[in-house]
């Protein structure tokens, strides 16, 4: 499938700067609408085979085949099986649920293998509060007036921060046992947003991060 869209571009690719020389020496009417038909065609190509690539790449699947369970999500996915520095195996998993007022995102990431480990270097509440920052990005890029980090305990923490259309937002970060050096078990990252006045209160949002379930553990 996707090599039949690189061919139509391939073969739009002449017609599309055609059009540029007529728009260029403003040639017949008729032939120039022809070719502004032909780029809308290349637009419509690009944006069906950058369609196709970005849902091949977010491994989506059915939320009842998810590991994250206790709360009804309604998008989630599964990543890629990686290697571990130290010869093991990581996978991450992430799901959504989405409403008109609220939304939270949770992406998990946890060692599948023996020798699998998350090795991060977050010692310190700068690291972890960018490393929040970072995840963030994976959804929106419209994160904005990030609070101080608050930590809850040596592996539990959160942060208060704000998103477009009255949105106000925690975001938490928690891990597991840890390994060895700069290396847990797992990690998990929850980002809870609903349309409020005033900031949510830290223990709504922990009560709904409290209700995220891992499968059979």
């Amino acid at each position: 499938m996707h090599r039949f869209y690189l061919l139509c571009i391939l073969s739009l690719r002449l017609r599309a700067f055609k059009c540029f020389l007529i728009s260029r020496t403003n040639l017949k009417t008729s032939e120039a609408k022809l070719h502004k038909l032909t780029m809308k065609i290349l637009v419509t190509c690009l944006f069906i085979f950058f369609s196709l690539v970005t849902q091949a790449a977010s491994n989506d699947i059915d939320c009842s085949d998810s590991i994250l369970i206790g709360l009804p999500f309604n998008r989630c996915g599964l990543g890629e099986v990686r290697a571990s520095k130290k010869g093991g195996e990581n996978q991450n998993s992430w799901a959504n649920y989405v409403d008109g007022t609220s939304e939270l995102q949770v992406r998990y990431h946890q060692a599948i293998t023996d020798g699998g480990g998350l090795t991060r270097n977050l010692n310190k509440p700068s690291e972890i509060l960018a490393r929040l920052k970072t995840v963030a990005l994976t959804f929106t890029t419209d994160s904005s007036n990030w609070g101080p980090l608050i930590e809850k305990s040596e592996s539990d923490y959160f942060v208060s921060y704000e998103r477009p259309g009255g949105k106000k937002c925690l975001a938490f970060f928690r891990r597991g046992d840890k390994i060895y050096t700069d290396t847990w078990k797992w990690m998990m990252y929850a980002f809870f947003c609903r349309i409020s006045e005033t900031p949510i209160p830290v223990s709504e949002g922990e009560f709904l991060v409290n209700l995220i379930k891992i499968k059979n553990n």
